[in-house]
């Protein structure tokens, strides 16, 4: 089994200002309060007059939410391909633990060229697949957290790997879909894997 040594970028949880959530994006939330014969609309923009993109069950659940606007009366989540805004007040948190404490897996993906990559809940072990090769699974060997900026490269040995995961605005390149986590993979051997990843299955 492989090693895999994982870095964090971490920044203080905090409460916020609406008093609705108490930890900062990226979370899992459910859909409360609507009716069960109506749906929660998603906006292309944080206003109640901008277009409506997409909609969520009365009964949805596993709601990733990426990003607040307006003293999180706004919040920023993904259905189907594609990112758009809600109302705050129809979402319920439903973790308190913020991203950082791994209590839920991580599924990390990047393009050019394709790869995935799945973090074990409580960061036990990951997997990794790019296009051209089989599954590969690491062990974890630690987690350190860091305050402030990230270094921009790594140190590797051996047959090990190395990940860098911070709470920044990440795009997939491919849909519109919009994410909270970005990730930097490093192989022994080969070059980085650029990717976002996401606590939503």
């Amino acid at each position: 089994m492989r090693v895999l040594a994982l870095i964090i970028g971490l920044w203080p949880t905090l409460a916020l200002s609406d008093g609705h959530f108490s930890i900062v994006p990226p979370f899992l939330a459910e859909v409360r309060g609507v009716s069960s014969d109506d749906v929660l609309n998603l906006r292309r923009t944080p206003d109640h007059r901008s277009d409506k993109i997409g909609s969520l069950a009365h009964d949805a659940t596993g709601v990733e939410v990426t990003a607040l606007y307006d003293d999180a009366r706004w919040v920023q989540v993904n259905s189907g391909e594609t990112s758009g805004w809600v109302r705050s007040r129809y979402l319920g948190q439903t973790s308190a633990a913020p991203w950082h404490s791994f209590e839920t897996s991580l599924s990390c993906f990047g393009t050019e060229p394709f790869w995935s990559a799945d973090l074990a809940a409580h960061a036990e072990a990951i997997s990794f697949q790019s296009m051209d090769e089989s599954e590969r699974g690491f062990a974890v060997n630690w987690v350190s957290g860091l305050s402030g900026r990230l270094p921009t490269d790594i140190g590797m040995g051996g047959e090990g790997v190395s990940a860098m995961l911070s709470a920044t605005a990440c795009n997939d390149g491919m849909s519109d879909r919009n994410y909270a986590l970005r990730i930097r993979l490093f192989l022994h051997n080969t070059a980085g894997f650029d990717g976002c990843c996401s606590l939503a299955r």
